[in-house]
């Protein structure tokens, strides 16, 4: 996979993928009456995907432009390294993604539910997104 692809992919696939991750979390969690397939549905999904992107290009960006710099440096694309790289800098992704979250709507003293957001929600999308985009690449390089 070319270094273009690979950029793009990273930058521009890692928000919607995200947002799907994290709707099939919250259907799991929520179960299946919280959204039908009907048009509230995809007015939903459209919005999901808008706000994935505003929260996340930034993190995408930097993680990609990191992951980049490794390759260049030497890091194999098809190796397992860059498959583990790809995930801690997606944790890392969450985790940031998490802080910029609680900075915008504040902390309301529910230490379960900041617990819940903080140690598993985002990072762990985080982590799966970063899984699947390192596993893609290296499958395609």
């Amino acid at each position: 996979m070319k270094r273009a692809y690979r950029f793009t992919l990273g930058v521009l696939g890692a928000p919607p993928l995200g947002a799907v991750y994290s709707i099939i979390v919250l259907e799991l969690i929520d179960g299946p009456r919280r959204m039908s397939l009907n048009e509230d549905f995809f007015k939903g999904l459209i919005l999901y995907l808008a706000i994935s992107y505003v929260f996340a290009i930034l993190p995408s960006f930097v993680c990609m432009g990191i992951m980049e710099r490794l390759f260049a440096r030497g890091l194999n694309p098809r190796t397992w390294k860059s498959v583990r790289m790809a995930g801690w800098l997606g944790l890392a992704s969450g985790l940031f993604i998490n802080f910029v979250i609680m900075v915008l709507v504040g902390f309301n003293g529910d230490i379960w539910g900041m617990l819940y957001v903080v140690f598993l929600f985002f990072p762990c999308i985080g982590l799966a997104v970063g899984w699947t985009l390192g596993l893609t690449v290296k499958k395609f390089s």
